[in-house]
């Protein structure tokens, strides 16, 4: 399991109500598929810095269940979040 650096923090409003964390890790691996049908490019594990997006528990603050990304830029990851999440999407400060 690679150490994962946090290299930004926000909240949005989950359903319109609930205070949810989100954050954006660096990896240095890009994880793949591991599907024996996709080819190499996509199914191997390649060791490149990876951007992914993580969310938090609507009920356990500090606990991440779900995820998505495996972007190239941190700039192309903000953009994913931000288009996922909507106009409450606030980014903390450190």
């Amino acid at each position: 399991m690679d150490l994962l650096e946090t290299i930004r923090r926000g909240s949005f409003l989950y359903d319109g109500f609930h205070p949810t964390e989100v954050r954006i890790v660096l990896s240095p691996t890009r994880y793949g598929t591991g599907d024996y049908e996709d080819p190499p490019e996509i199914s191997d594990d390649v060791q490149i810095a990876t951007y992914y997006v993580e969310y938090g528990s609507t009920y356990e603050k500090g606990v991440f269940h779900a995820g998505g990304g495996g972007f190239d830029s941190f700039e192309e990851a903000a953009s994913a979040v931000a288009a996922a999440v909507g106009e409450s999407l606030v980014w903390s400060a450190d």
